[in-house]
């Protein structure tokens, strides 16, 4: 299967926001096969992102609140990351909500207003764009657009073009100036049919008719090995500025061009969902002087370094990949800008000296599996990533030495299995990971010093089977997780000290396998999980204290398999939850703590703990959204759900040896007694004791 998001991006130069004849509207954004439409928006719903807010080193982007008004999407430079007198926007539809089949058969239209006709030296267009990694495997970053563009004199053409790692070759290209004179609003339509062929075409006026189609076609290539995964982005674009003349001259030709057997669509995870979308950013060049290379460039052997030597811009990444004989970088020494940076498997490699120009990474920086480099010491002058940094696999590295002048990373940071890394100092600079922030596998890495800045995270904080970690302290300015906390498998953690400032998780927090932490202290400030809480097998965890202000877990709450837990104490806040399981909790004596619970949206599960006497602290439960089950609890003697008045599905207690069952019937006859309550579905009470 073929997954794809949709992106616009606008480049705007020098235009403000009110000067509307400098303003491009989009009436609607549509994806569909045959005469079905799988995605629709017509930019009247307010789920589209104004609210959605984008930071690139020190800017900050952004929609305004009316950027969605009167059924259009109005963009211009106020949202745009600016380079070179240039503003990029990307907004991309989450793959997850669209995906194109291979052989499925799909278009991609979108309908501009143009009422003052197409402004010289500007564009509009539908773009379908992959991003690959060309180098340790065939994995090219690939463009297809259909452009409507307007030089710096007014002339206008039509364009469909491809775009392979930076390199840009015209399919076809027609003038259409006389055909827009009065037009006011056009559609742009890329076809993909049933053989995975895009062609393109254009509506002008608004009778639905595809007036024009453009000569030529691109074939996607689609595998049947499931492990190779390919990944687009589909939308529209505006362009206004130099860009706008980045392509070949008018003639074109009628030629088919083929991908090349060998690609692999591979769409990299820079995308962050909001509702349905989710924002990007970039931008592109336009004159190109002598000493950058276009594309992606791959060095392998020493060869391929000397190559390299006198140019000062790599467009795409740069792979420096399964070399055995290198030592250093230094032939690089005039290289000042890449368009991704991949530093991987490199047996001999004990140096980064030769990078000391790059001030910043538009894409990814991946250094993974060199057991030789100690440091980084080569990558000083760095700033910023303009997606993720991964560390990964070094098993000589001792320091992050060498990025100390790191401010921000658009997307994801994450360090993960250098076992000999003993510290996080270098990242003292670091004040902005965008989305996800990850640390795994690092044994020999004691706490989190040098995070010490960043203060919020859009998607997850990922902390897990670090063995020597003892406390998250580092991460004392984070105050809110987008979506998920994962904090598992760390044999050493004894506290949470660091995360006092938390006050939200998004979506899921998972505390699993932390065998030396006792209780919770740490997370004092937490106050709402916006989906599920699972708090599994930590082996010496006694009580929940730290949890004492949190009030809501919207899903589900998941107690199990902690020996030595005897009580809940730090829960005595909550009020509201999906789900209730405690299971397999050796010790647990004491559910006192949950007396302020009047509702559970979906299930109560109690069974599995050994120890537990007695549901007393369930007092003030009134309803279950689900089912309730309560079973294999040996020396439970008392029930104590004497406000218990409706269970809506399945009503479940059995095999507890030490309970009378007649104090089971009790509580079922209550429940069906209540007049707006009772028993949705199953009666469930047996091999309970028997009592007079």
């Amino acid at each position: 299967m073929l997954v794809t998001a949709l992106f616009f991006s606008i480049h705007v130069s020098s235009i403000a926001y009110g000067e509307t004849e400098h303003i491009y509207q989009i009436d609607y954004f549509k994806v569909g096969s045959g005469e079905n439409t799988s995605f629709l928006d017509e930019f009247d719903d307010d789920i589209f992102p104004p609210f959605f807010t984008y930071t690139f080193g020190s800017s900050l982007m952004s929609f305004p609140p009316d950027a969605e008004r009167d059924g259009m999407l109005t963009l211009n430079k106020e949202y745009g990351w600016y380079k070179n007198d240039e503003a990029l926007i990307e907004v991309l539809l989450s793959f997850f909500t669209y995906s194109v089949q291979n052989g499925h058969g799909d278009h991609i239209e979108a309908k501009f207003m143009i009422p003052n006709g197409i402004f010289p030296d500007s564009k509009i267009g539908i773009v379908i764009s992959s991003k690959g990694e060309s180098c340790i495997s065939p994995r090219p970053k690939e463009e297809i657009h259909l452009f409507l563009q307007s030089d710096i004199e007014g002339n206008i053409v039509a364009t469909f073009d491809l775009n392979i790692d930076g390199a840009t070759t015209t399919i076809s290209q027609i003038d259409v100036s006389e055909l827009l004179t009065g037009v006011f609003e056009v559609t742009l339509r890329l076809n993909i049919s049933k053989e995975n062929v895009v062609t393109a075409s254009f509506d002008l006026g608004s009778d639905g008719t595809f007036d024009i189609s453009l000569p030529g076609s691109h074939k996607l290539t689609f595998y049947s090995d499931p492990d190779i995964h390919r990944y687009y982005a589909v939308g529209f674009e505006t362009v206004f500025g130099s860009t706008a003349n980045c392509h070949a001259d008018l003639e074109g030709d009628d030629n088919d061009i083929d991908g090349s057997d060998l690609f692999n669509y591979n769409f990299n995870q820079s995308i962050v969902s909001i509702e349905e979308f989710a924002l990007s950013f970039g931008s592109s060049e336009c004159d190109t002087p002598s000493a950058v290379w276009e594309g992606s460039y791959c060095i392998e052997e020493s060869s391929d370094l000397e190559a390299l030597a006198g140019y000062k811009e790599i467009t795409g990444p740069l792979y420096i990949a399964n070399t055995t004989n290198l030592t250093n970088l230094n032939d690089l020494a005039g290289l000042d800008s890449v368009g991704g940076l991949y530093i991987l498997d490199n047996a001999s490699l004990v140096s980064l000296s030769g990078l000391e120009n790059l001030s910043s990474i538009d894409g990814n920086l991946h250094i993974i599996n060199n057991d030789s480099l100690e440091n980084l010491t080569g990558l000083e002058n760095i700033t910023s990533i303009g997606n993720e940094l991964i560390i990964s696999d070094n098993k000589s590295l001792t320091n992050l030495s060498g990025l100390q002048n790191l401010t921000s990373i658009f997307y994801t940071l994450e360090i993960e299995n250098n076992e000999s890394l003993t510290s996080l100092d270098d990242f003292n600079s670091l004040d902005s990971v965008r989305v996800n922030l990850r640390i795994k596998f690092n044994d020999s890495l004691t706490n989190l010093s040098g995070l010490n800045n960043i203060s919020s995270l859009m998607g997850e904080l990922n902390v897990s089977g670090n063995n020597s970690l003892t406390s998250l302290s580092g991460l004392n300015s984070l105050n809110s997780i987008g979506s998920n906390l994962y904090i598992l498998d760390n044999a050493s953690l004894t506290s949470l000290s660091g995360l006092e400032n938390i006050t939200s998780i998004g979506i899921f927090f998972s505390l699993v396998k932390n065998d030396s932490l006792t209780n919770l202290s740490g997370l004092n400030s937490l106050t709402t999980i916006g989906s599920i809480m699972r708090i599994v097998n930590n082996d010496n965890l006694i009580n929940l204290e730290g949890l004492n202000n949190l009030v809501s877990v919207a899903n589900g709450l998941t107690i199990s398999d902690n020996d030595s837990l005897t009580t809940l104490s730090g829960l005595d806040n909550l009020m509201t939850s999906g789900d209730l399981e405690i299971t397999y909790n050796d010790a647990l004596n004491d559910l006192s703590s949950l007396n302020n619970i009047t509702m559970l949206k979906t299930s109560l599960i109690i069974k599995y703990n050994n120890s537990l006497f007695t549901l007393s602290g369930l007092n003030n439960l009134n309803s279950i959204g689900g089912r309730l089950e309560i079973s294999s609890n040996p020396v439970l003697t008392s029930l104590s759900l004497y406000n218990l008045c409706a269970v809506s599905y399945d009503f479940k207690i059995c095999y507890n040896s030490n309970l009378c069952e007649n104090l089971a019937e009790t509580l079922r006859a209550q429940v069906q007694a209540c007049p707006d309550g009772g028993i949705g579905k199953n009666i469930q009470i047996y091999e309970n004791k028997t009592c007079p």
